[in-house]
Formats: C-alpha cells, structure tokens, sequence
C-alpha cells in the first residue's frame, strides 16, 4: 500500500502544480487544458508538459525523476497484478523517494520554496534511504 501512496504523492503534487500553472495562464495551452479536463495520463503529463508548459523538462535520469519514474512502473505492475510482492526496504524507499520528487516537482514547477509540507516534514521527518530507482525489488515470496 505504502508503494501505491507514494506513487499517488507524486502524481497528486504533479497535477497539483500543472493545474496551478495552467489556470495562471487561461488559454495559452488549450490541449493541456482539455487533457486535463479529460483524463489526464501521468506518463505523459510527467515527461511532456513541463518542457512544453515551462520550457524546462524534468530530468528524468537524474534523482528523484529517476526514482518518481520507477515508482509509476512498479506502481502499475502491482496494479495490474503483474507483481504486488514488496518489502520494508521497498516502502520506506518509495516514500523517500516520493517525498523528494514531490519537492522537486513543487519546486521546478513553481518556483523555490514552494512546497507546502515542509513543515508536516519537520515535524515528521521521513528518514533518508536508497533511491527507489536503486532498489532491489522483491519479485518471489522465499519463506525464511
């Protein structure tokens, strides 16, 4: 579950900050408004439209793009039953990584100091770990 929330995190702050964009600028992008008013797919949202909206695509080899990317992909594997199998090592890694990809988006997007859950994270820190682009994952249940 915890995978599946973080991936939400990332694709919630995503079309959080693209809205924001967009409705700053009513008209300038109709395709992203109508896509939006659709069903927005968070592939293409996360790899197009900021280059297009911003001029400043994200860097999807670089962290966290790299992890926030890794993430949709096991995200969609588990949803669609191709592999839900996850370990502590995985969902502390998705938040973490999720967590940093949601401040870059924020803040790429929108601008330095941006993010509005500094303070949640203040005061509940989430504990730095390996990237989740970098993570083994757990594909076959072995009883120990």
């Amino acid at each position: 579950m915890l995978i599946l929330s973080s991936h939400h995190l990332v694709e919630l702050m995503l079309f959080k900050c693209l809205r924001h964009l967009l409705d700053a600028s009513p008209g300038k992008f109709p395709k992203y408004e109508k896509d939006f008013s659709k069903k927005a797919i968070f592939s293409d949202a996360f790899t197009k439209w900021p280059l297009e909206i911003t001029g400043q695509g994200f860097h999807l080899q670089t962290e966290p793009f790299k992890s926030a990317s890794a993430l949709h992909l096991r995200r969609n594997a588990t949803i669609h039953k191709e592999s839900a199998l996850a370990s502590l090592a995985m969902a502390r890694s998705a938040l973490f990584s999720a967590t940093q990809a949601s401040r870059s988006i924020c803040e790429q997007l929108l601008g330095p100091s941006t993010f509005e859950y500094e303070e949640v994270l203040a005061k509940y820190p989430v504990r730095s770990t390996q990237w989740f682009s970098k993570i083994k994952f757990l594909e076959r249940f072995s009883p120990s």
